[in-house]
């Protein structure tokens, strides 16, 4: 199958597995991507969760740090020689969501390490 910017980011296997492990506390995976044929109608209907917490933020902001990482992960493995590491990029997508929601100084009583061991947790705030 030839790479699309859809197949990567949207319908391939392994991409499935990053969706699913990061939405399946809030929504069915499947429901997210079914109405999604191109990046643009994903981000269009994602979720809305208006209530002001951190669960929300980082809620609001999955999408973007899905996609971002998925992308830089695939030119790693391209370019670079990289190897595929789900609990890796898995990691790399909890990074960039906690350097964009202003880490701890932005929001006190919310620790990284919290990112990593309680996303099921975390989200469902």
């Amino acid at each position: 199958m030839e790479e699309s910017t859809e197949h990567l980011l949207l319908n391939c296997a392994i991409t499935r597995i990053i969706w699913n492990y990061f939405t399946a506390d809030v929504i069915s995976t499947d429901h997210l991507l079914a109405n999604a044929n191109i990046v643009k109608e994903l981000l269009e209907n994602w979720p809305k969760r208006r209530k002001d917490s951190f669960g929300n933020s980082l809620w609001n902001y999955l999408p973007y740090a899905i996609l971002w990482i998925v992308w830089i992960s695939r030119n790693d493995i391209v370019f670079d020689d990289n190897h595929l590491n789900l609990a890796r990029i898995c990691n790399r997508i909890k990074g960039i969501l906690w350097f964009w929601i202003g880490g701890e100084s932005k929001n006190p009583g919310n620790y990284f390490v919290n990112l990593i061991t309680d996303w099921s947790i975390l989200v469902r705030r």
